[in-house]
């Protein structure tokens, strides 16, 4: 028999925990939503006037209840280099997914099989490839967390991820080593399926981050021994474009750089998957003088709702459909960086452009936004994601509570972030020895404290479940 984990993924903001029966309970449910079940059928075809379709399936399919197979492989290969790039027309060091940023896509439809073979020809780091949000049932060995489910790929050695698709939506692929995702190492992972709203052409995935001049590993370097002040990154990309916020006398800034644009057709509406991969950035994402409808949160079809901007945090999804509805011209799209959260030197430069089909323009849009910013580093009311297909939770012992995590500066030089301070504290991992190896072997109770294992339920695995190092 064995034991699940829960590891400490990221800089998280809160930790749930049991509580005694005698706390106060948790406010009731919203009530479930009516689902809308007009024209589907099984067989029904998947378009632009019936998104809620999915041959066989449907919207209301649960996936965790019903998980199936298409019979098909979507196969992909990654190389993983260190490169000089300039994503806003500043020269510095990169590592990339096959020389771009953001790397390319990995899509598939829901229930295919998806491989992906990751050849690591870095010349120091090793690496490893986490797919975010992914249920990897029956495949936790290719979750991709050095430490935890497999050890670093190392430099010259290749190797093959497979998980079979059982949900669907809008995600990402991430190095899980280190900083190397801050650096440019992360792509779009789109599982296509049903949607909870109409929708005439799906315009991908539009990643939000911070940016520095400096690599990752020369801010962490700095802050690390506790020489400057972390007030945010330098400037930001929207889908890995912006124009630079260098000076001209910098030899490393190399030209102007250009602002990511899409280009809207009046009267349609367009998809659009937003993914924050952030190292440390809250953003309020928009479009001036449009507003959105929000079908889809972190993989999960959602209730839909209207708003003129989305707050969209480290690591979350939100998939949101925008109507061509506006005056044909030229608009900004705003990534929204919550200044009020941390600090961000060049927030009024992190943009984008919409364009009208209609009205050929390379000028810079003269557009004003009038979303209200948000105060604090918040996220949207949780009255407002509701799961399209409700799904019933087990009685947790009486309830949830929030837990804040610690943070305390280590040694009197930089912010760690500690879990279950009383028992554990910082999180700690041995990429020679993956914690799954001690799942396996029944043996966590010999893991110490400070590696913060959670034991929450026995599963029965097969012996062979090992990663190989």
């Amino acid at each position: 028999m064995t034991r699940a984990l829960l590891p400490l993924l990221g800089l998280a903001a809160v930790v749930v925990s049991a509580i005694p029966a005698s706390a106060s309970p948790a406010p009731p449910a919203p009530p479930t939503p009516a689902r809308d079940t007009n024209y589907l059928r099984p067989g029904c075809k998947h378009g632009p006037k019936s998104r809620k379709c999915w041959g066989n399936y449907d919207i209301n399919t649960n996936w965790y209840d019903t998980v199936f197979h298409t019979g098909r492989t979507r196969e992909y290969w990654l190389n993983v280099e260190e490169v000089d790039c300039a994503p806003d027309g500043y020269k510095r060091k990169c590592i990339l997914a096959n020389g771009t940023m953001p790397g390319p896509a990995i899509v598939a439809d829901w229930g295919d099989e998806v491989v992906v073979h990751v050849t690591n020809n870095h010349p120091t780091n090793g690496t490893a490839v986490h797919w975010h949000g992914i249920r990897q049932y029956m495949s936790t060995e290719f979750d991709g967390v050095p430490g935890v489910t497999q050890c670093p790929i190392p430099p010259g050695e290749t190797m093959t991820y497979k998980f079979h698709a059982t949900q669907y939506g809008s995600s990402m692929y991430h190095s899980h080593f280190s900083l190397q995702y801050v650096d440019g190492f992360f792509g779009p992972l789109v599982i296509n399926g049903p949607a909870t709203a109409e929708y005439d052409e799906d315009l991908g995935t539009i990643f939000l981050t911070d940016w520095e001049y400096r690599t990752a590993w020369q801010h962490w370097a700095s802050v690390s021994n506790f020489r400057t002040t972390e007030e945010g990154f330098t400037t930001g990309l929207i889908n890995g474009m912006n124009t630079a916020a260098c000076n001209k006398t910098d030899p490393a800034c190399i030209g102007p750089g250009k602002k990511f644009e899409v280009v809207f057709e009046p009267g349609k509406k367009y998809r659009m998957r937003l993914v924050n991969l952030a190292s440390e950035a809250w953003y309020q994402w928009s479009i001036d003088g449009h507003k959105m409808t929000v079908i889809a949160a972190d993989l999960v079809p959602i209730v839909p709702f209207t708003t003129d901007s989305i707050l969209v945090n480290d690591g979350e999804r939100y998939d949101v459909i925008i109507e061509a509805n506006a005056k044909p011209g030229d608009y900004w799209m705003r990534s929204g960086h919550v200044t009020s959260c941390i600090k961000a030197p060049n927030a009024d430069n992190l943009t984008a452009i919409v364009r009208y089909k209609n009205k050929k323009s390379t000028a810079m849009p003269k557009s004003k936004s009038t979303v209200v910013p948000q105060a604090g580093c918040l996220d949207e009311p949780a009255s407002r994601i509701v799961p399209w297909v409700p799904v019933d939770l087990p009685n947790t012992q009486g309830g949830v509570h929030k837990q804040w995590v610690t943070g305390q500066y280590y040694q009197g030089k930089f912010l760690r972030w500690s879990f279950n301070k009383a028992d554990g504290g910082f999180v700690w991992t041995n990429w020679s020895q993956p914690a799954i190896k001690d799942v396996v072997a029944d043996t966590l109770d010999k893991v110490p404290l400070s590696n913060n294992v959670f034991q929450i339920v026995r599963i029965p695995l097969p012996p062979s479940f090992f990663p190989s190092c």
